[in-house]
């Protein structure tokens, strides 16, 4: 009888994680960015929430890529965004 404990994942849940990977990291970016431009005390803890969120699921997204032995995406880094370019966005926009 074959083992159920360690079905491994599907090319189409490997690609949706990989996405969500990509999805998340840029979030991360995006949202440093915002944090060093918000004014709106309303608008602040709601952008710390989101960052702290994509960070946990990078975590845990990270750890079924090591159980599947299969590659960390590279993502976005902090490279690919200047937190101290100008203003681009309102907080009502943020």
């Amino acid at each position: 009888m074959e083992d159920k404990s360690m079905i491994r994942l599907t090319a189409a849940e490997m690609s949706g994680l990989w996405a969500q990977y990509l999805n998340d990291t840029i979030t991360i970016c995006v949202n440093k960015y915002f944090l060093e431009k918000v004014e709106d005390e309303e608008v602040l803890p709601i952008s710390e929430f989101v960052l702290r969120e994509a960070k946990g699921s990078i975590s845990i997204m990270e750890e079924i890529f090591n159980k599947e032995f299969f590659p960390i995406p590279v993502g976005f880094t902090d490279q690919d965004v200047d937190v101290k370019a100008p203003r681009l966005f309102s907080d009502t926009f943020v």
